[in-house]
Parts: structure tokens; C-alpha cells; sequence
């Protein structure tokens, strides 16, 4: 009784199994975006870290004129 009802079920299951699934292409589609956010949020990530050295890099002097790639060091 069991097998008949197994043999019945072959061919739907054969069929999804050699079909391609219908949200394939959305799913590539939202890889690829998610790629592009990450790859966005990389730039954005290295641009505030450069900007933080270059911040480092900034020291105003006694006459208030910012000096850039000047080392900051602590007055003692």
C-alpha cells in the first residue's frame, strides 16, 4: 500500500527535481546588490579611516594655521 502511494508521487517529485526553481534569478539579482552594498560600505569604512589618519596628521600651530603631515606631539 505504501509503495503504490510512493510510485504515484514519482514522476511530481522527478519533475522537481529536474525543474529550475522560479526565484532563481531574484536570488541572483539580490546577490548581486548585496555585493554592491558591501563593496559601498567597504569604500565608506576606508574613507573614514583614511580621514582619521589624515585628522592625526593636522596640528594647528601657535598663529592658529593649520599645518597638514606634521606629527602630533603631546606638549609636555
Amino acid at each position: 500500500m505504501y509503495a503504490e502511494k510512493a510510485a504515484k508521487d514519482i514522476p511530481v517529485l522527478e519533475e522537481m527535481v529536474n525543474s529550475s526553481w522560479r526565484k532563481e534569478g531574484e536570488l541572483k539579482k539580490l546577490k548581486s546588490e548585496l555585493s554592491a552594498l558591501d563593496r559601498k560600505i567597504q569604500l565608506s569604512l576606508n574613507d573614514k579611516q583614511n580621514d582619521q589618519g589624515e585628522k592625526e596628521k593636522i596640528q594647528v600651530n601657535g598663529n592658529g594655521v593649520i599645518e597638514k603631515n606634521m606629527a602630533v606631539v603631546p606638549k609636555m
